[in-house]
């Protein structure tokens, strides 16, 4: 080999000169001039039955057509080596027969690539010979060099550049397997993997997979890894429940690769939701599945977790998808928790959202451009449950409602010459009061004869018209009202009727009530009387806590008359209901203290009654000018509260009475149980000066409980009490007693002189001054006493203190 070499960047001489040499350079001993890698990917390890190739070319800067000649050495440490030379425009793969040549154990070989040209990639390919391809991981050292004396050999000088390809036992792999952690309801399952360095861009793609299986089935379902290793996804044969396990184990033909990555399906720790969870938050902007056209409005998804009584379950994660009816657009878009969309692809169909303390996951939604009967549609993942809900836009329909008419009566009864008065109420479907000029046309008609109509301004959506009767006949006919909502044009300043839905379910211009007159007003021909019971109900019902909302309650007790209530059957006689601290509920709303209702076709009416007193409840009935009562008894709840008795201060050497009180949530006096499981659930104990003389658990009558508390006469310091209630969440109450001796001291401040006493409870304290007796009392409290004494006189005084049980002492004090 020539020792000649020269860089091309050192040579002087004609361009001709260098297009004759057979190579021209410097001696260089450095790897850079010759490019040598994997034809794909960049790892040098593959799996040991593979077929591995490597490139090899001119760096930059260097001579192109000395391409022609590069060789390879190869050298085998262990196994037999197949190889082939030769160019990109002629790949190669070696299969079951040696191709150009095969290497033995330990020996090395140097090639040349077949039709290599001075423009070519040379590309060399090689693996283990069938028998060598599962014994031991081998490696095999390839060196690329540049031939420049062309003998066939890597001499010293010449450019070369070395690589190690290892082929790998498949036993000896070990894979990266991430598992995705699968839910409840899947049925599919989703892993990544990763061959740690093994050069999978050179492994056949359709071979490389992720197998999976899981709980319940014997199929194992094998999915092809990307090329990019990213996660891959199985339709499983099953879908998932609680505790089923999942697998993924990486996987090559026929032989799995590794361990199995492995997940558990964890149970849903919310109770499954229904569409009947997602609801519009009501306002001024929506009710129902109704939301006012082009308003802000909001969708919530009431999430609770899996106890006997679901709770709301605050941080859970939600998804949310949107979707609207016809296509958005720049004049046409919704905003979805503050984010605008124009584009109906563009909308979130995984809108990542976290209930909040309430349990609600919010979509705040502000539509533009939308028109009356076009939709929005809310669609709300929780632990793979999908629930929805559609709201549609809809303009402003106002309608006109008597508020104090719950039972929604097209129909009143009156004595004749009586009045009836409707408090009407003006509003949109949405609860919004009417706005503008608006009126109500009253035309009352008279056993057949109508009146001049009346018009009663709407103010703030309110209006109370008042009609009145009369006849003097001593058999009078009945009569009827018709109620029209006029408004104003306010251009024109001229009225014109507004349909309104009125009483009952019409809906229409104009709303007839029908007025029954009778010679006299009925009275009740029975006192109403819970259902199925005497006139005091003696049931156990719980008190319950209740509001003016419209929320459901539970242990309310029925009055309803299955007979006629009043003494005629009448529709329409108003009857009034009232029990201080009660709750009455009539059509699914809630009045506190009182209601007042009408009576149905029958002559019947309905109300039930909500108390959280225990005991002995009035409830008032009166109808014209009859008075009805009946008594309902209510029991107390189970027992949810304590609370010690105690005084802040004791003397020492005493048996103390400490009474504890167990209440229901509502403070209604409870005993705890005195057999059963629930048997002595109430407990007391202390720490510091004293004890209890009587050992927990504790029972107690009536929701009362007194223990002796023991203390010493030299146990001066403080007690600390507590009472628990061993509940599901234990409620513990706590005290603290200050223990101490009978004393008192004396002090002058100024012109008065100042006594202190404590610890002196049932106990007599004299004080004298200058022998005069100023103060003699019997002790309340063993609490600190201050005494104050104004002396007119400045200067010295005598002080003499009593108290019964042997303490007398004299202070002189000076005052100014």
């Amino acid at each position: 080999m020539s020792n000649t070499l020269f860089r091309k960047g050192l040579v002087f001489g004609t361009v001709a000169a260098l297009a004759t040499s057979a190579l021209v350079g410097t001696p260089a001993f450095a790897a850079d001039e010759v490019v040598f890698a994997p034809t794909a990917g960049t790892s040098y390890n593959t799996l040991s039955d593979q077929t591995f190739s490597l490139s090899a070319s001119l760096a930059p800067g260097q001579v192109a057509g000395n391409a022609v000649q590069i060789k390879y050495l190869i050298e085998a440490t262990s196994g037999a080596v197949r190889y082939k030379a030769g160019t990109a425009a002629t790949p190669i793969v070696v299969t079951g027969a040696v191709a150009n040549g095969q290497l033995d154990t330990a020996s090395a070989a140097q090639v040349v690539a077949s039709g290599a040209t001075s423009t070519s990639v040379n590309v060399l390919s090689f693996a283990l010979t069938a028998s060598d391809s599962t014994t031991a991981t081998t490696s095999v050292k390839v060196t690329a060099f540049v031939d420049s004396n062309n003998d066939g050999l890597l001499t010293t000088g010449e450019y070369n550049t070395a690589r190690t390809v290892k082929f790998v036992k498949y036993s000896e792999v070990v894979p990266t397997v991430t598992l995705t952690t699968p839910k409840v309801g899947d049925a599919t399952a989703k892993a990544t993997v990763s061959l740690a360095d093994i050069n999978v861009a050179q492994l056949t793609a359709a071979s490389y997979k992720v197998a999976f299986t899981a709980t319940g089935t014997t199929t194992v379902t094998d999915v092809q890894v990307g090329s990019d290793s990213t996660a891959t996804t199985a339709s499983l044969t099953r879908v998932l429940a609680a505790d089923d396990v999942v697998t993924a184990q990486a996987k090559y033909g026929s032989t799995l690769l590794g361990t199995a990555a492995t997940a558990t399906v964890a149970a849903r720790n919310i109770t499954v939701p229904v569409n009947a969870d997602v609801t519009v938050v009501e306002g001024a902007n929506a009710t129902g599945s109704s939301a006012r056209t082009n308003s802000a409005f909001a969708v919530q998804l009431a999430v609770k977790d899996t106890a006997s009584t679901p709770a709301a379950k605050a941080g859970v994660s939600v998804t949310a998808a949107i979707t609207v009816s016809g296509s958005l657009s720049t004049s046409r878009t919704l905003s979805v928790n503050g984010t605008v969309y124009n584009d109906s692809t563009k909308l979130p169909t995984a809108l990542a959202l976290t209930t909040d303390a309430s349990g609600n996951a919010v979509v705040n939604l502000v539509p533009v451009g939308f028109a009356a009967s076009e939709t929005i549609t809310v669609a709300y993942t929780a632990q793979n449950v999908t629930v929805s809900k559609t709201i549609t836009q809809a303009d402003a329909a106002f309608s006109i409602v008597d508020t104090k008419d719950d039972t929604a009566s097209a129909n009143r009864a009156i004595a004749k010459g009586g009045s009836v008065s409707f408090s009407l109420k003006v509003a949109d479907q949405f609860g919004s009061a009417i706005s503008g000029s608006a009126r109500i046309k009253s035309t009352l008609t008279v056993n057949g004869t109508a009146k001049t109509a009346t018009y009663t301004a709407v103010a703030a959506g309110l209006a109370t018209v008042t009609v009145t009767d009369d006849q003097t006949s001593a058999t009078p006919g009945n009569d009827s009202v018709a109620l029209v909502l006029e408004t104003q044009n306010a251009s024109t300043l001229n009225w014109a009727v507004s349909n309104f839905a009125g009483f009952g379910a019409a809906s229409a211009a104009s709303q007839s009530v029908a007025i029954a007159v009778s010679a006299s007003a009925p009275g009740f021909d029975s006192v109403p009387t819970p259902t199925g019971s005497a006139t005091k109900f003696t049931g156990t019902v719980a008190p319950e806590a209740y509001n003016t909302s419209t929320t459901a309650l539970t242990n309310g007790v029925s009055i309803l008359n299955v007979a006629a209530a009043l003494s005629t059957t009448v529709a329409g006689q108003q009857v009034t209901i009232s029990g201080t601290g009660l709750l009455f509920r009539v059509n699914g709303k809630n009045y506190a203290d009182t209601v007042s209702l009408f009576s149905g076709a029958s002559g019947d009416f309905a109300v039930t009654v909500y108390g959280h007193t225990a005991g002995d409840q009035t409830v008032t009935f009166v109808t014209g000018t009859t008075t009805k009562t009946a008594v309902i008894t209510f029991a107390a709840g189970a027992p949810a509260l304590v609370t010690l008795v105690t005084p802040a201060q004791a003397q020492v050497g005493q048996a103390l009475d400490i009474v504890i009180n167990v209440t229901d949530k509502w403070g209604n006096a409870k005993a705890t149980p005195t057999t059963g499981a629930d048997a002595g659930i109430l407990s007391v104990s202390s720490t510091g000066t004293g004890y209890f003389a009587s050992a927990a658990p504790v029972a107690n009558a009536a929701g009362k409980a007194t223990v002796k508390y023991i203390v010493g006469t030299a146990d001066i310091g403080t007690a600390y009490l507590s009472a628990t209630l061993d509940l599901a969440t234990d409620v513990t109450s706590a005290k603290s007693i200050e223990f101490g001796l009978t004393d008192a001291d004396v002090v002058a401040g100024g012109h008065r002189v100042f006594v202190n006493a404590e610890f002196a409870k049932g106990r007599t304290v004299t004080v004298s001054v200058d022998g005069v007796r100023v103060y003699s009392k019997v002790q309340t409290t063993d609490n600190a006493v201050e005494l104050a004494f104004t002396q007119k006189k400045k200067g010295a005084h005598t002080v003499t203190v009593r108290i019964s049980g042997g303490i007398v002492f004299t202070e002189r004090v000076i005052t100014n």
